[in-house]
């Protein structure tokens, strides 16, 4: 036994006059009546005219012993193309690796060969399905199973046979009461799901040549896309999505498996509703295939495509630069999406190039959340690395140590109580400098404690003298976050806390003052250390030069980031204007006009 059937059994047998096997097919047990028999008899006599290379031939006819007929044929081996897909879709890389899809395409365009040659001769399959399309061990293709094919005796194309397919399809002939998938009616001629719709809806008239063209279309979609045209999980429900008539580009649903235009075209056409609208022969449909198998590119096609998709790409970009809420940034999305594709069948085209760089060069209203945080992480890097340098800044201080001791100490305490808040906001800055992210929270605790360190340090020589230019180049650093409120409020603190509160302290009585006025000076008054004149001058020069330099190194790195970041635009700017095409010169059109 090699498979049962809607009809027949077929076994392997061995014919002794030949010494070879065949395969022998009998009318099933349970299949008894004329009209089976009369079907069964259609069928082989039928195959028996097609002599083409991947239809099956028939060898002989006989009776076997209990009065049944049975027809031999050759045996042949191979896979359906219903068991590659199978396999394919789930995942079996060995058949993938056998069976590329550019195998596959050529072995259904192999098999519209046959169909054609069939078609010429009359004969129409209508059960064209991946089942019924074997690939043999050694290259062949074959269309089985002609169980309900029709022979419209008419030659040609001229399928007007409409009593000869009432006859082929009434009384209960070509039945499989067993196999719902398969069940047919007088009124339903094939196999839901690659029936076209002419045959599902019981429209024998209608039925002929280009009904077999609609189910090439669909097994040539299933191909391409990985899934079948129409689904359901029943034959009724699929029945029914075949008069609803899906989107028949494979591209539409299975966007990810790159489906080139020509082959979406094909079969667009192949599976119009009305059978007028599909391709007039299946020799076409052969043809259609087999330029793109050799490679040939249908530009006007792929022109006429493009430009829709570049048409859909304008009216996206113009709704997105005109409206001003989130749904313009998935209207961005989607216009780049129709640009890729415009520009994958027409490269060169202009218009697809110049949506594309208009795009690009406005910006959208609203951020997109990945430029947010793309953002964020860069402006986070900044502040880390102000923490690392303020790190070595703030640690620096204690070699201040010795040269206010050399000036003369008057307040030890206040010296110690100097030198702890700054080493502790130098430790504060390390552990800040070496998070993955600086909180928000983490730089105002360090804000708090650089100012009190320069509130403190405004003893020595009061909170208007060096404490403003420090102060200055630590507002510098805490100023560069990305958030102008936060920007303000570190204003605020540093200079609250640096300047205004020790200044109104001193004002208040209760912090001993700093400056001593008369009518022609002022006097800085002696408080943590004396006032020697060299020491005094050096100690001076060093803290100003100190802080002048640390404002430029800070500056230096933020140039240096701004530098990249500019860079980085110029050069996209850059690159967006070489895919543009040259726009032609005053001259040049000068000399056009002139020819």
């Amino acid at each position: 036994m090699l498979g049962v059937g809607g009809m027949g059994e077929v076994h392997s047998v061995r014919d002794e006059l030949l010494g070879r096997e065949v395969a022998l097919k009998t009318l099933r047990e349970d299949l008894a009546s004329d009209a089976s028999r009369r079907q069964f008899e259609h069928e082989f006599k039928l195959q028996a005219r097609l002599e083409h290379p991947s239809i099956v031939p028939v060898y002989d006819i006989g009776r076997m012993p209990d009065g049944r007929t049975f027809f031999t044929m050759k045996k042949v081996r191979g896979v359906t193309l219903h068991e590659i897909l199978e396999r394919v879709a789930g995942g079996d890389e060995a058949a993938s690796r056998v069976y590329p899809r550019r195998r596959l395409i050529e072995a259904v365009a192999r098999a519209t060969l046959a169909i054609d040659y069939a078609h010429v001769l009359g004969v129409v399959h209508r059960d064209l399905k991946p089942g019924n399309l074997m690939l043999g061990d050694f290259g062949e293709v074959y269309v089985l199973d002609w169980g309900i094919a029709v022979d419209t005796w008419f030659g040609g194309f001229t399928i007007g046979g409409a009593a000869t397919l009432e006859r082929a399809t009434s009384g209960g002939g070509g039945l499989d009461s067993s196999d719902p998938s398969t069940r047919r009616s007088s009124q339903q001629i094939g196999t839901p799901g690659y029936a076209a719709p002419e045959q599902i809806s019981g429209a024998v008239a209608r039925v002929g040549a280009r009904s077999d063209i609609w189910s090439l279309g669909a097994v040539l979609y299933e191909v391409l896309a990985g899934q079948s045209y129409v689904r359901g999980d029943t034959p009724s429900r699929r029945a029914a999505a075949t008069i609803d008539a899906p989107d028949p580009r494979p591209s539409h649903r299975a966007a990810d498996r790159e489906v080139p235009p020509e082959l979406d075209a094909i079969c667009a056409k192949a599976l119009a509703y009305e059978p007028e609208d599909r391709f007039g022969t299946a020799h076409e449909l052969y043809q259609a295939i087999q330029r793109y198998l050799d490679g040939e590119r249908d530009l006007e096609l792929r022109a006429q495509l493009a430009a829709e998709h570049v048409s859909a790409a304008d009216a996206l970009v113009e709704r997105a630069l005109t409206i001003d809420d989130d749904s313009a940034l998935a209207d961005r999305a989607a216009a780049m999406k129709e640009i890729g594709r415009a520009m994958a069948l027409a490269p060169d085209d202009p218009r697809a190039l110049r949506v594309m760089v208009r795009l690009l060069s406005e910006r959208p209203r609203h951020v997109p959340a990945q430029v947010k945080a793309e953002f964020d992480k860069g402006a986070n890097e900044l502040v880390k690395r102000g923490f690392q340098l303020g790190t070595y800044c703030y640690l620096s201080w204690v070699f201040c140590v010795p040269a206010l001791v050399w000036m003369g100490l008057r307040d030890p305490w206040t010296l110690a109580l100097f030198m702890t808040v700054t080493l502790f906001a130098g430790a504060y800055a390390f552990v800040g400098g070496r998070e993955k992210v600086v909180t928000p929270r983490r730089q105002y605790g360090l804000l708090i404690l650089t100012s009190l360190s320069l509130a403190v340090a405004s003893r020595g020589f009061g909170p208007l003298v060096l404490v403003p230019t420090a102060i200055a180049v630590n507002m510098l650093s805490f100023s560069m976050s990305e958030s102008k409120r936060r920007r303000v409020a570190f204003v605020a603190i540093g200079l609250g806390i640096g300047i205004v509160a020790p200044t109104l302290l001193e004002v208040a009585g209760v912090l001993s003052p700093s400056y001593a006025f008369s009518a022609d000076s002022i006097h800085i008054l002696p408080n943590i250390v004396s006032f020697p004149r060299v020491p005094t001058i050096t100690v001076m020069l060093f803290a100003n030069l100190a802080i002048i330099l640390v404002a430029a190194a800070w500056g230096g790195v933020c140039r240096d980031e701004l530098n990249k970041r500019d860079l980085e635009l110029l050069l996209r700017k850059w690159h967006l204007a070489q895919i543009l095409p040259e726009e032609p010169s005053t001259a040049d059109l000068k000399e056009s006009a002139s020819c």
